[in-house]
């Protein structure tokens, strides 16, 4: 049986009438691709959502005509508003006046620098999100979607082979079902690190970075700019350690590791290239914790250490003998 618009918005429960309410606001207020793509999906999961969004229009265009009578009584008996309708349309004159329809927006996650949070989404999947990160979560019946806009973040997906799982990075997307990976994205450079499960590395722009990558545990695939990628099998122990709040350098070169530490903290270290040149670090440095690290340096090679209030600068030749 076809139900007509009355009847599917008398069915209609309040949730949905308030849902419908919000993306009218939303539409009224910002002409924006993005809302208008969001309230099209919406209206599609349900003839409910598209007869409540129909009729909620309907008395908009209503009120408009009856707001200026509103007290008179000279107001013509066809443009009385039923009950349910009024308050509906007070609804929307709320919101509208209020703003409240931040519920619609794609929910998002964030970090400041320094921070980390997990977070659990609706199906049951866990997401770790290191230093400075955002992710956007824009779930649909048919596929789940994470944007990853920058930073870090670890991914424990919940399966669910009937709705794949994405993680969008740039023009880049990781796909998986039952998987636990990494994703940086520092645009134009990307890194995908997989600890278990499957997953596929590919791009929206396919002519522009060739054909999907298929990485096993243990696998990191790294892309800079155009390129297709590397792959490595780089220590997991130190691919993960930021969750334990460590930064763990292998032989790593000095501006690399400066950079690393930089990435917790907004009073940053400084150091010239001609400096760093030559200079590699190994060890175990806790994140966030720029005095220490930059001691260190000084200690080891003889750095120069000046300590401002917007940063700690490191310079001078190191010990030449600290460079083996």
């Amino acid at each position: 049986m076809v139900r007509d618009g009355k009847t599917a918005l008398n069915e209609a429960p309040d949730r949905v009438l308030a849902e419908a309410a919000l993306w009218l606001v939303r539409d009224k207020g910002r002409a924006e691709t993005k809302a208008e793509q969001g309230r099209a999906r919406w209206m599609a999961e349900d003839p409910v959502h598209e007869a409540a969004y129909a009729r909620t229009l309907s008395v908009w265009d209503d009120l408009g005509q009856v707001a200026p009578d509103w007290k008179s009584d000279r107001a013509a008996p066809g443009l009385r508003i039923r009950a349910r309708e009024l308050a509906l349309a007070c609804l929307v004159v709320c919101v509208c006046a209020l703003g409240l329809f931040a519920h619609l927006r794609d929910p998002d996650y964030t970090t400041r620098v320094g921070e980390q949070r997990t977070v659990q989404l609706d199906d049951g999947t866990r997401v770790t999100l290191n230093t400075g990160t955002r992710i956007v979560v824009r779930y649909s019946r048919g596929e789940r979607h994470i944007r990853l806009d920058h930073g870090e973040a670890y991914f424990d997906v919940a399966h669910n082979a009937a709705r794949p799982f994405f993680v969008d990075a740039g023009h880049d997307y990781v796909r998986a079902l039952g998987t636990v990976f990494i994703v940086r994205n520092d645009q134009p450079k990307l890194e995908v690190t997989l600890l278990a499960g499957a997953v596929q590395v590919g791009s929206r722009d396919a002519e522009a970075r060739g054909a999907s990558v298929i990485l096993a545990p243990g696998d990191r695939l790294r892309r800079d700019g155009e390129t297709q990628g590397l792959l490595d099998r780089p220590s997991l122990d130190t691919v993960t350690a930021w969750r334990q709040g460590e930064l763990v350098l292998e032989n790593t070169p000095l501006l690399v590791a400066v950079g690393e530490m930089n990435r917790y903290t907004r009073r940053p270290i400084q150091i010239s290239v001609a400096d760093a040149a030559g200079v590699r670090l190994s060890g175990v440095f806790k994140t966030g914790d720029s005095d220490a690290f930059v001691a260190t340096l000084a200690a080891l090679y003889g750095f120069k250490l000046d300590k401002r209030p917007d940063a700690l600068v490191l310079s001078g030749a190191p010990v030449r003998a600290a460079r083996s």
